[in-house]
């Protein structure tokens, strides 16, 4: 958080947790074994979506594409759970999958009434659109494990 204070970006990145943190929390995504990994990781992440991605010149329909397809993939793909906390109940699996789908329906409708800060809502869809691709991606690996397709 400090790193974000200090680049004058504390409240985009705090918009950015309120949004993203919950659906991570109940999609899951890409995780890795350590913790600096992990740190390293999500700092790249997270200044892709507060400083270079939203400074990209896509027209309107371009982020509106990106954001209805990230959405679309956040709802349909499977839950990407880390393996440590695997979900074991196909209860809390419907939960998790309601939640996340509410989520990210209640916040494309927040960016599309209530907020009006193109470079917020810009942070938003990046947001989404690298869940997405985390989703996509790990879903992706497990198929190619279960088939027995190595990257050796």
């Amino acid at each position: 958080m400090l790193i974000f204070y200090l680049m004058g970006l504390l409240l985009p990145f705090l918009l950015l947790m309120a949004v993203i943190a919950p659906i991570r929390m109940t999609t899951g995504g890409i995780h890795v074994n350590s913790s600096w990994g992990c740190f390293f990781l999500s700092l790249l992440f997270t200044l892709l979506q507060l400083v270079f991605l939203p400074n990209l010149k896509l027209g309107a329909a371009v982020y509106e594409g990106i954001f209805i397809v990230s959405v679309s993939l956040i709802c349909l793909l499977p839950l990407a759970p880390p393996q440590k906390r695997a979900i074991k109940t196909k209860e809390k699996y419907i939960r998790n999958k309601c939640f996340s789908c509410l989520l990210c329906i209640f916040w494309f409708l927040m960016f599309h009434l209530v907020v009006k800060d193109s470079y917020f809502i810009h942070c938003g869809i990046w947001a989404f659109f690298m869940q997405a691709i985390q989703i996509l991606y790990v879903n992706v690996h497990n198929k190619m494990i279960k088939r027995g397709i190595s990257y050796d």
